[in-house]
């Protein structure tokens, strides 16, 4: 059917996309209008509308795999606090001499600050001499009386421990508020469950030691004069997170020179990042870091998104974040910290 500005309905139309070749999308046959172009003697389709049309299906399935991806990681994150809290309270029993069959776990009772789970701690009778004593209470160690013995006996976590604390309290002071509650809530607000503060937290110690500003106190940049602030963040770094997520030429638009806006951008990068070498395990069956996806954000963080090889400062960089990650063997030093149980 021929309409009067020269339109057709065809419902047989084969329409070849020299830029889908390479996706397994070499043609398509369409129902959609086109306009007869005389000079050329043959009908011409739109290949934007086309390309958007043909790969839509294609972009709604990869959008529902990273969401079933986020919500298998959260369930598994959600079981492991599980067992964690409950390790924790059998380890304070003990250590007060409370046998484990003395505890009962169950859904009633005591709600955990941390976790959907409620605890009642309980504690066989032991036989009195008289009956008419009251009953002495026992008390279980809490999260930070545990977190407070581990710092204290183990040498590394101290250490460690020490070096994220006193960055965030540089961090909070250069700024003039409260860096921790800020942390948590651009975290909570665009990490997307992906993201753990514990991680911004280690990259704030290895990138700046918590500053924002120099001694002279001008805006921090790197030795190199290519990164800036806080989460030491090249321009390029930044101009492609605004572009990836659709920032560019809108009132959010990241703005690196900002140390709200520097903070947000390592929060994207490293959730950009954990997408990206994802994604890069599933297709190539490893990484340069092994199968460790976390040591490959943050070797990609330091050496680029793109990088093949391990640089020998992004070697450098990984045995940093290793040292770091040694509280995380601890679940109640890193509540202690990222809780401010301290």
């Amino acid at each position: 059917m021929r309409y009067s500005d020269g339109r057709v309905y065809s419902s047989s139309a084969y329409i070849q996309n020299p830029k889908n070749r390479d996706s397994g999308y070499s043609g398509v046959r369409t129902n959609k209008a086109g306009i007869y172009d005389y000079e050329k003697g043959r009908y011409v389709f739109s290949d934007k509308v086309l390309s958007k049309d043909l790969f839509e299906r294609n972009e709604n399935k990869e959008q529902k795999k990273a969401i079933e991806r986020r919500e298998k990681r959260a369930a598994e994150r959600k079981r492991r606090k599980r067992n964690a809290l409950i390790q924790r309270i059998a380890a304070g029993a003990a250590a007060l001499g409370i046998g484990t069959g003395a505890l009962i776990i169950k859904t009633a009772d005591i709600k955990s600050p941390n976790e959907d789970i409620y605890i009642t701690p309980f504690v066989t009778e032991a036989p009195q001499a008289d009956m008419n004593e009251p009953e002495e209470s026992i008390i279980i160690p809490d999260t930070a009386e545990i977190a407070q013995d581990i710092i204290n006996s183990n040498p590394d976590v101290n250490e460690n421990y020490n070096n994220i604390t006193e960055a965030l309290s540089r961090f909070s002071k250069q700024l003039g508020t409260d860096g921790l509650a800020l942390i948590k809530n651009r975290v909570n607000d665009i990490g997307d469950g992906e993201i753990e503060v514990i991680d911004v937290l280690k990259i704030l110690w290895i990138e700046s030691r918590g500053r924002i500003y120099d001694d002279n106190g001008n805006y921090l940049v790197s030795y190199t004069g290519e990164a800036y602030g806080p989460f030491q963040l090249t321009p390029s770094t930044v101009d492609y997170i605004n572009y990836y997520y659709g920032f560019t030429g809108t009132d959010k638009e990241l703005d690196i020179m900002d140390p709200y806006d520097n903070l947000d951008a390592c929060i994207y990068n490293l959730k950009f990042l954990k997408e990206k070498k994802e994604n890069d395990l599933t297709e190539n069956g490893s990484l340069p870091t092994g199968n460790n996806i976390m040591e490959a954000v943050f070797w990609g963080y330091h050496d680029g998104a793109w990088a093949s090889d391990i640089t020998q400062n992004g070697e450098y960089y990984i045995a940093q974040y290793r040292d770091l990650s040694i509280i995380d063997n601890y679940p109640e030093v890193v509540s202690y910290i990222t809780d401010d149980l301290c």
